[in-house]
């Protein structure tokens, strides 16, 4: 691939080989503004400020060890037991 588009993935290539980095700004930035908009249409006062939140804590600044699928697996299970503590509230 020639031109910038090229140049930047073999630049994203060298210095992150899994695309880790990528993939983790990926799902926030689809999902962080989901959980917002759900926040503002089904909350009152500060749920949309706690999905914020939440999901950079979970999606950002959370990192789970192991391989792709065992990072899989205990990000879905962090998401469920985040979903069964909110849920009741």
């Amino acid at each position: 691939m020639t031109g910038a588009a090229g140049r930047l993935l073999d630049w994203l290539e060298a210095h992150d080989p899994e695309l880790d980095a990528v993939s983790r700004a990926a799902r926030a930035a689809i999902t962080l503004p989901v959980a917002a908009a759900i926040g503002f249409l089904f909350g009152t006062g500060q749920t949309p400020l706690f999905a914020i939140f939440g999901s950079i804590a979970l999606l950002v600044i959370v990192d789970f060890p192991g391989n792709r699928g065992g990072r899989g697996a205990t990000a879905g299970s962090a998401e469920r037991r985040a979903g069964s503590c909110c849920a009741p509230t």
